[in-house]
């Protein structure tokens, strides 16, 4: 993916309205050589939602995450809980790309950053949030969703993760915080 990407619509380069959006390219071989079939944006593009920090594929399916997405349920896009984060599956019919779900947590919470990990395999999806924190559950059908409530006063540190990633969280941190993304 493409996190850093800014433009605002589904046509790469026709604006850069959406800082930090992101995009994810699909390319597809014929003999030795690759070209371009998809350019990949989400349904509810927002600015610093970093859009294909991580893909996944399983024959004619994309999941790609945008770990900063704010929304608070996965029908509405209410900007509610910061770094929330969101799926998106994509799937494809001979050679175009539609987006079939956007998916969020059950409990979406600030910071959770849902879809640092994705895997897939058929029609079982896996979506990591690191920064989740509520208490363990017996597998089963998910709970209500939490009650609005007011934003949390304290954020967590986003380098957590050690080695390169950790960095290169913690310097996109800095630089939102600056006002340079």
């Amino acid at each position: 993916g493409a996190v850093f990407e800014d433009s605002g619509s589904g046509t790469n380069g026709a604006d850069n309205s959406f800082s930090s959006s992101g995009a994810a390219h699909v390319f597809v071989r014929s003999g030795t050589t690759w070209t371009q079939q998809a350019y990949l944006k989400a349904g509810n593009i927002g600015g610093g939602d970093l859009f294909g920090e991580s893909v996944a594929i399983s024959g004619d399916t994309i999941a790609v995450s945008a770990v900063d997405e704010d929304s608070s349920s996965g029908s509405i896009v209410d900007e509610l809980t910061p770094h929330s984060g969101a799926v998106y599956v994509f799937v494809r019919s001979g050679m175009a790309w539609t987006q079939q779900a956007y998916l969020k947590a059950h409990n979406p919470g600030n910071w959770d950053n849902l879809g640092v990990s994705l895997a897939i395999d058929g029609d079982t999806l896996v979506a990591g949030a690191d920064y989740e924190s509520s208490a363990p559950r017996v597998a089963g059908p998910p709970p209500p969703p939490r009650a609005a409530r007011a934003p949390e006063r304290s954020r967590r540190a986003p380098a957590r993760r050690g080695g390169r990633e950790g960095l290169r969280r913690a310097l996109r941190h800095s630089r939102r915080r600056r006002g340079l993304l």
